[in-house]
């Protein structure tokens, strides 16, 4: 083994240095941070259990370490002359952190954190502050203050924001906030970004983003919504009453909803904007002297109301189509209205949602014709909000006009239900505002996905239910208007029990087994049972189960009397391993029952290695053919199969095997953890309930493995064509474009779309130099008439989200410097800015301290099993 450490080189066969070395590494005072690192370059031969060894590195740490970086790579696939760095207390033997340097500016990094040993795949900046925070001690996380980074050659700007820890949705917020008003292509060496992060609650966030470019001063800032703005800069000389605002002060008759047309809103963004007010001031108590804040620019969404000498309520729109409203001080308040500018919204930054909005449109048809197309009472008494972090349930309700007296008499109803105090930022609220003697008539709170409960009122009491966010929307908009409540049959729960009718040994049995064409006559036949006698239990049955529906393998039972074979006191019908239909005759009534059995599970566990396919590896390995199919299909955002696997890749599966009460097996899985090795990397899963009744898998750090594409892979476009039938520039005729073209200067970068496998880059006729990406079995996105490709871009290469593969250009038959792109699925080109992908999902605070215990609790199962 070859060890260097600084300027020494030391064979391994020259034990005499080898052991003066290790003394020199323990002993000397460390002076700088270089000195108390050491490192080792594997040689043919090595193990990292013999290099902890020879290191005098004690068992327990070399354990837990070499676990830790187990998660991350398979060390048994270490390449000869891999660069290892181990990193040591001063003047100590302790070990502190071990470094595993990859390609493309990777670094698997294990260290201690908390009294835990962990371990990360870091870029090169992120590496290199938390091995500083490590050696000095301190703990990694950006600290409230301003952050400089100076623009490097071959640097972008989203890429240094990635690098410097800015999240994902935070740097899309910040690009759409800059591009219409900067050309963020145009970034050149030596240009600066200042990221300026404040503290809140002990924890800190980024505030504001400073950019310089050529000399020029760019400012985007966190407005009150959290949502990133671009300033307009306003001098320090300008008074108040100089802000670009418009007060208007409300008068007899005035509406807000009259206010906003008046000033060029249409009809649709009025309303909404409306109902996001109504969510915290009912718009009834609006009074003459009020003021309406407007900015001079009416192409900005936004207005605030003032409700009291110093406090108001800003109304701004988010996104498309979506509005929040908050209180804040009148001084604020008129800020933020005066520095918001209009930022002119591409197609390609809209998000389509044609299928919600078309389900919304039809299951609000049913009482949209009882709304009078002027009647701001009606729709402001049935508002609709969402939870806004550091809301209250109680706080949203007050505004309502209700006494607080019968609001905690509401949530006492709540709380048998949820905790009321409990409430994720982002779930819906609607609220059913009544008159002024039942200012609150019910409202209903999202707990899940679309799901919640409803409480309504009942003379002086609360009543609550479990409810669907659009049942609950027309029940609740029934207590408002004289429009009927509407129930549909699918939303009628089938309810199951584990109590069965059968009493055991209290009848004989008669059973058949349904074969490939049998019917109940052929069953009642063999069973030598005249249908007169057993043709009201088939009516019965016939209510909840459809006889047509029997498949082969079925079993139905009859049970009849033991003393009169022509009573027939039930009969019953299997549907599977732990399910069946029980219809009996009691006291001259039929009883239909629903029975379920209950189940038991074990945790089972398959590995394997594969040698020619994945299939055979699993079937040698024992894995059922269900789990095999799962664990495809959660690692399928990450890994195409049929082309990705190779000979001396592996897995490792823990899953659940379920069986009834006979011992019979009724199903395998789901999965609880998995662990996929490609190429000597660990790409391990884990099963886990982010919310009730929902579940994902998550990897090591608590990601979805649910990703999305980008829809624009390059910063700061504009569309120049569209998918879709189109008269093509250079043929004269109509023909389908299928893609999406982003006008931008020549040699703009352009990035992957999401993590794959380049799977074509050449010259490809009329597209010019051209890039496909693989990204799973149903995903690929395809890169058009670039100028030139990336530096190691080739057939075969794995890119990460966000890498640059290639550079705008005019190659192939085009009209000028352009991207065309398309994302395609399953073979065919799909619209990709219509296309619904999945997203991800990040897990925080004690969801993700949840999470992690789970995961703990796994792999201990793991080893011990």
């Amino acid at each position: 083994m070859f060890m260097k450490f600084n300027t020494y080189n030391v064979s391994i066969y020259a034990w005499f240095y080898k052991v003066l070395f290790i003394f020199l590494c323990f002993f000397i005072s460390f002076n700088s941070f270089a000195e108390e690192r050491l490192i080792i370059k594997i040689e043919k031969g090595d193990t990292f259990y013999k290099v902890f060894r020879e290191l005098n590195i004690s068992n327990y740490q070399s354990n837990i370490y070499i676990d830790a970086l187990k998660r991350r790579l398979d060390l048994r696939k270490i390449p000869e002359g891999q660069e290892v760095n181990f990193y040591f207390k001063k003047n100590s033997r302790d070990l502190i952190a071990v470094a595993v340097p990859l390609l493309k500016g990777m670094t698997v990094l294990a260290w201690n954190k908390n009294d835990k040993i962990i371990s990360d795949r870091l870029s090169e900046p992120i590496f290199l502050n938390i091995i500083n925070a490590i050696v000095n001690g301190e703990e990694f996380k950006p600290k409230p203050g301003e952050y400089d980074f100076i623009v490097k050659k071959g640097d972008n700007f989203s890429k240094i924001l990635t690098n410097a820890g800015v999240s994902f949705q935070d740097l899309q917020n910040i690009i759409t906030a800059l591009s219409p008003i900067v050309d963020l292509r145009k970034l050149r060496p030596k240009d600066s970004i200042n990221l300026f992060y404040k503290n809140q609650n002990n924890d800190s966030y980024l505030d504001k983003v400073t950019l310089v470019m050529q000399g020029k001063i760019f400012l985007v800032q966190r407005d009150d919504f959290g949502v990133f703005r671009h300033l307009l800069a306003i001098e320090g000389s300008k008074k108040s009453n100089d802000i670009a605002i418009n007060e208007k002060k409300v008068i007899k008759g005035d509406t807000i909803l009259g206010q906003l047309k008046s000033v060029g809103w249409n009809n649709k963004e009025a309303r909404e904007a409306v109902a996001a007010f109504s969510t915290v001031f009912d718009p009834k108590k609006i009074m003459v002297g009020f003021s309406v804040i407007f900015p001079k620019d009416h192409r900005v969404k936004v207005f605030a109301v003032t409700i009291s000498s110093k406090t108001a309520v800003i109304v701004t729109k988010i996104n498309q189509n979506k509005y929040l409203a908050k209180k804040i001080t009148i001084e604020s308040a008129k800020k933020t209205v005066s520095n918001l500018k209009y930022i002119p919204i591409e197609e390609s930054l809209k998000i389509s949602d044609e299928k919600a909005e078309s389900n919304d449109l039809k299951e609000n048809k049913q009482f949209s014709e009882y709304m009078d197309e002027d009647d701001l009472f009606i729709n402001a008494n049935l508002i609709e909000g969402r939870i806004e972090k550091g809301d209250s349930l109680i706080s949203r309700l007050l505004a309502s006009g209700e006494s607080r007296k019968n609001i905690n008499k509401a949530l006492n109803i709540l709380s048998k239900e949820m905790d009321p105090n409990l409430l994720r930022a982002g779930s819906s609220i609607i609220i059913a505002l009544g008159n002024d003697t039942e200012p609150l008539k019910g409202f209903f709170i999202e707990k899940a996905r679309n799901k919640g409960f409803l409480i309504k009122r009942d003379n002086d009491n609360y009543t609550v239910s479990k409810y669907s966010k659009n049942k609950a929307k027309a029940e609740l908009a029934a207590l408002v208007t004289s429009f009927p409540t509407i129930i549909s049959s699918s939303d009628k729960v089938k309810e199951w029990t584990n109590i069965s009718l059968i009493e055991p040994y209290k009848y004989n049995v008669k059973i058949f087994t349904f074969k490939k064409g049998d019917t109940m006559s052929h069953a009642f036949l063999n069973m030598k049972i005249a249908e007169k006698n057993i043709l009201d239990f088939v009516s019965e049955l016939k209510k909840v189960f459809n006889p047509k529906k029997l498949r082969a393998k079925q079993r139905i039972k009859v049970y009849v009397d033991k003393n009169d074979k022509e009573d027939i006191r039930g009969i019953s019908i299997e549907l599977d391993k732990i399910r069946s239909i029980e219809v009996f005759k009691k006291q001259e009534k039929y009883l239909i029952n629903r029975y379920e059995q209950s189940t038991s599970f074990t945790f089972k566990k398959s590995y394997g290695e594969i040698e020619s396919s994945l299939y055979l590896a699993a079937k040698n390995a024992g894995l059922p053919a269900s789990v095999l199919m799962e664990m495809v299909r959660i690692y399928s955002f990450d890994v195409d199969f049929q082309r990705e696997i190779k000979k001396g890749d592996g897995f490792e599966v823990l899953y659940e095997s379920h069986n009834n009460q006979n011992g019979d097996l009724v199903r395998n899985g789901p999965i609880r953890s998995a662990v996929l090795i490609l190429g000597g990397e660990r790409l391990s899963l884990y099963r886990y309930e982010y919310n009730h009744g929902l579940f994902d898998y998550f990897d090591f750090e608590g990601n979805s493995v649910r990703k999305a594409l980008m829809r624009t892979p390059l910063d700061g476009a504009r569309i120049t064509s569209n998918f879709g039938k189109r008269k093509h520039p250079i043929l004269g005729y109509t023909k389908m474009h299928k893609g999406v073209d982003f006008g931008a200067s020549r040699n703009t970068p352009v990035y992957a779309a999401g993590d794959g496998i380049v799977e074509t880059a050449r010259r490809n006729g009329g597209y010019g130099n051209y890039i496909r990406i693989r990204h799973n079995s149903d995903y690929k996105t395809a890169y058009a008439h670039l100028e030139r490709f990336a530096k190691f871009i080739k057939k075969g290469r794995r890119v990460k989200q966000g890498d640059v593969i290639g550079y705008v250009g005019s190659t192939g038959r085009s009209t000028g410097p352009h991207l065309h792109y398309e994302i395609i699925f399953r073979g065919k080109q799909v619209n990709p800015l219509k296309i619904r992908m999945p997203k991800g999902l990040k897990l925080k605070d004690k969801n993700l301290e949840s999470f992690i215990s789970e995961r703990d609790k796994m792999d201990k199962l793991w080893n011990d099993s």
